[in-house]
Protein backbone atom coordinates (compact mmCIF):
# COMPACT_ATOMS: atom_id res chain seq x y z
CA UNK A 1 0.00 0.00 0.00
CA UNK A 2 2.85 2.37 1.01
CA UNK A 3 4.97 1.68 -2.41
CA UNK A 4 1.50 1.80 -4.44
CA UNK A 5 1.94 -0.92 -6.09
CA UNK A 6 1.96 -4.74 -5.34
CA UNK A 7 4.78 -6.20 -3.38
CA UNK A 8 6.54 -9.51 -4.13
CA UNK A 9 7.76 -11.66 -1.20
CA UNK A 10 9.76 -14.87 -1.49
CA UNK A 11 10.17 -16.91 0.50
CA UNK A 12 11.92 -20.90 -0.22
CA UNK A 13 9.11 -23.11 1.31
CA UNK A 14 10.59 -25.94 0.03
CA UNK A 15 13.61 -26.24 2.19
CA UNK A 16 12.90 -28.30 5.49
CA UNK A 17 15.48 -28.35 8.74
CA UNK A 18 17.50 -31.00 7.45
CA UNK A 19 18.37 -29.57 4.10
CA UNK A 20 21.43 -27.73 3.19
CA UNK A 21 21.21 -23.93 2.89
CA UNK A 22 20.55 -23.22 -0.40
CA UNK A 23 22.33 -21.01 -2.83
CA UNK A 24 19.15 -20.22 -4.53
CA UNK A 25 18.52 -18.13 -1.05
CA UNK A 26 21.86 -15.73 -1.96
CA UNK A 27 21.17 -15.61 -5.60
CA UNK A 28 17.64 -13.90 -4.29
CA UNK A 29 19.25 -10.99 -2.44
CA UNK A 30 20.18 -9.55 -5.68
CA UNK A 31 16.74 -8.72 -5.96
CA UNK A 32 15.80 -8.65 -2.61
CA UNK A 33 14.57 -4.73 -1.35
CA UNK A 34 14.60 -5.89 2.47
CA UNK A 35 14.83 -8.91 4.83
CA UNK A 36 12.39 -9.38 7.33
CA UNK A 37 13.96 -11.78 10.59
CA UNK A 38 11.72 -13.03 13.12
CA UNK A 39 13.92 -13.64 16.15
CA UNK A 40 13.36 -16.22 18.04
CA UNK A 41 16.17 -18.66 20.67
CA UNK A 42 15.51 -20.81 18.15
CA UNK A 43 16.36 -19.12 15.33
CA UNK A 44 19.67 -16.97 17.01
CA UNK A 45 20.26 -21.12 17.88
CA UNK A 46 20.20 -21.67 13.97
CA UNK A 47 23.19 -21.79 11.85
CA UNK A 48 21.41 -21.16 9.04
CA UNK A 49 19.72 -18.10 9.99
CA UNK A 50 22.10 -15.92 11.09
CA UNK A 51 24.16 -17.50 8.00
CA UNK A 52 21.27 -16.19 5.99
CA UNK A 53 20.66 -12.55 7.80
CA UNK A 54 24.92 -12.15 7.64
CA UNK A 55 24.80 -12.62 3.58
CA UNK A 56 21.92 -10.24 2.87
CA UNK A 57 24.07 -7.49 5.02
CA UNK A 58 26.98 -8.19 2.87
CA UNK A 59 24.83 -8.24 0.03
CA UNK A 60 23.65 -5.35 0.55
CA UNK A 61 26.61 -3.58 1.47
CA UNK A 62 28.15 -4.14 -1.74
CA UNK A 63 25.15 -3.22 -3.56
CA UNK A 64 23.18 -0.38 -2.91
CA UNK A 65 23.96 -0.21 0.98
CA UNK A 66 22.31 -1.52 3.72
CA UNK A 67 20.86 2.27 4.47
CA UNK A 68 18.22 3.97 2.18
CA UNK A 69 17.61 7.82 4.38
CA UNK A 70 18.83 6.48 7.44
CA UNK A 71 16.55 2.97 7.74
CA UNK A 72 18.18 0.12 7.38
CA UNK A 73 16.94 -2.74 4.92
CA UNK A 74 16.72 -5.03 7.89
CA UNK A 75 13.65 -5.53 10.09
CA UNK A 76 14.47 -7.33 13.62
CA UNK A 77 10.79 -8.42 14.71
CA UNK A 78 11.39 -10.00 18.05
CA UNK A 79 8.96 -12.72 18.53
CA UNK A 80 9.70 -13.46 21.49
CA UNK A 81 12.50 -11.83 24.10
CA UNK A 82 16.48 -13.62 23.68
CA UNK A 83 18.89 -13.99 25.78
CA UNK A 84 21.88 -12.61 23.34
CA UNK A 85 21.89 -11.39 19.76
CA UNK A 86 25.64 -11.99 19.64
CA UNK A 87 25.76 -14.58 16.59
CA UNK A 88 24.01 -11.53 14.46
CA UNK A 89 25.82 -8.99 12.12
CA UNK A 90 27.15 -5.98 14.62
CA UNK A 91 24.19 -3.64 12.56
CA UNK A 92 21.69 -5.44 13.49
CA UNK A 93 22.59 -6.19 16.82
CA UNK A 94 22.28 -1.82 16.83
CA UNK A 95 18.56 -1.80 15.41
CA UNK A 96 16.15 -1.29 17.72
CA UNK A 97 13.97 -4.18 16.71
CA UNK A 98 10.16 -4.51 16.72
CA UNK A 99 8.50 -6.17 19.26
CA UNK A 100 5.83 -8.49 19.25
CA UNK A 101 5.35 -9.44 22.71
CA UNK A 102 4.83 -8.09 26.16
CA UNK A 103 5.57 -9.36 29.39
CA UNK A 104 2.95 -9.93 32.15
CA UNK A 105 3.55 -11.01 35.54
CA UNK A 106 7.40 -11.91 33.93
CA UNK A 107 5.73 -13.92 31.56
CA UNK A 108 6.25 -13.09 27.78
CA UNK A 109 2.85 -13.16 25.67
CA UNK A 110 3.12 -12.81 21.82
CA UNK A 111 0.77 -10.30 20.18
CA UNK A 112 -1.64 -12.63 19.22
CA UNK A 113 -5.42 -12.58 18.83
CA UNK A 114 -5.31 -16.17 20.32
CA UNK A 115 -4.34 -14.96 23.56
CA UNK A 116 -7.29 -12.50 23.67
CA UNK A 117 -8.70 -9.40 21.76
CA UNK A 118 -5.99 -6.66 24.11
CA UNK A 119 -3.07 -9.10 22.52
CA UNK A 120 -4.53 -8.88 18.77
CA UNK A 121 -5.49 -5.09 19.34
CA UNK A 122 -1.34 -4.48 20.16
CA UNK A 123 0.04 -6.79 17.28
CA UNK A 124 -2.16 -4.52 14.87
CA UNK A 125 -0.96 -0.88 16.37
CA UNK A 126 2.43 -2.54 15.88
Amino acid sequence: MRLGKDVRIWRDDKLQGNDHFADEIVEQFGQTAVLVSVLTPRYLNSEWCTREVKEFCQHAIGDVGLFVDRKARVFKVLKTPVDTEARLPPIMRKLLGYEFFTVEDGVPMELDAVFGERFGQDFNEL
